[in-house]
């Protein structure tokens, strides 16, 4: 049997975990260009992915590959909260379909 855990974060907790990565400067390898420009302003073409891993270094490396690559393509921060539950799987899903619903409960 598998055991599973939950990461949970208010809005507010997500902003400012975003915030203060966005400021280091990171290098964006793995994150491919947007080959067609009707999609900028999203993460369609980011190559980063966050499921089940529970190492906190890969998760950080998530973080700031996501960022260099919000701030490469002019993202803004209203555009990246709706894409970006397309770089979750697994449990990440899960906990971002949660922190969603928190929030629509909240407002």
């Amino acid at each position: 049997m598998t055991q599973q855990s939950t990461i949970q974060l208010t809005t507010e907790q997500l902003q400012l975990m975003l915030d203060s990565v966005r400021s280091a400067a990171v290098a964006a390898a793995n994150c491919a260009a947007p080959a067609i420009v009707m999609m900028r302003g999203t993460f369609m073409y980011c190559n980063s992915r966050l499921g089940d891993q529970h190492d906190s270094a890969y998760v950080e490396e998530f973080i700031q590959s996501v960022l260099a690559y919000k701030d490469m393509e002019s993202i803004s921060d209203e555009d990246a909260l709706k894409s970006i539950a397309i770089l979750f799987y697994g449990e990440a899903a899960l906990w971002w379909l949660g922190v969603r619903g928190a929030k629509e409960v909240h407002t």
